[in-house]
């Protein structure tokens, strides 16, 4: 059934495989299942495809499917921590400054929360990415929130100097 790629009869077998506990053929099934129609309608689906890839060490099918659910769901604190674990062992710092940019824009998340992402997203694109310009951009972005911030005024004052 799963190699005729039958998403129906994959979602089926989902069912069964999680309740046998048969990782390797339920993320064989969810694949199917999520690649028949990646939408916002399966965020319950990526999430457990990413925890099930962890459990298999499948870092990059757990990392692909989690930048997948981040692209439907920015804010996503569990898939921002696991995205912020790899991409800091990867040393991959531009795909971390992405997926930060992005859930600060995120409604659903708190000014609190955006302002720490965006303080986070200026120092990684100064120190790692040696991008003053990015930076400098966070900085401005930081203050449009919350045009107070000493820090973001001193830093983005340092910038421009």
């Amino acid at each position: 059934m799963l190699a005729d790629g039958d998403p129906a009869a994959a979602q089926v077998l989902v069912e069964i495989y999680r309740d046998q506990n048969k990782k390797e053929r339920l993320i064989a099934a969810l694949n199917v299942v999520l690649d028949s129609s990646p939408t916002s309608d399966n965020l319950a689906l990526l999430r457990e495809a990413v925890r099930t890839n962890v459990d298999l060490e499948r870092e990059d099918a757990a990392f692909a499917r989690a930048k997948e659910l981040l692209a439907l769901e920015p804010g996503d604190p569990e898939m921002l921590s696991y995205l912020e674990t790899v991409c800091r062992a990867r040393d991959d710092y531009a795909t971390l400054r992405d997926a930060l940019q992005a859930a600060s824009r995120s409604g659903s998340t708190p000014l609190e929360g955006r302002k720490q992402r965006l303080k986070f997203i200026a120092e990684i694109s100064l120190t790692r990415l040696q991008d003053p310009h990015g930076a400098m951009e966070a900085w401005r972005t930081l203050l449009a929130l919350d045009p107070a911030d000493e820090e973001a005024l001193a830093a983005l004052a340092n910038l421009l100097r």
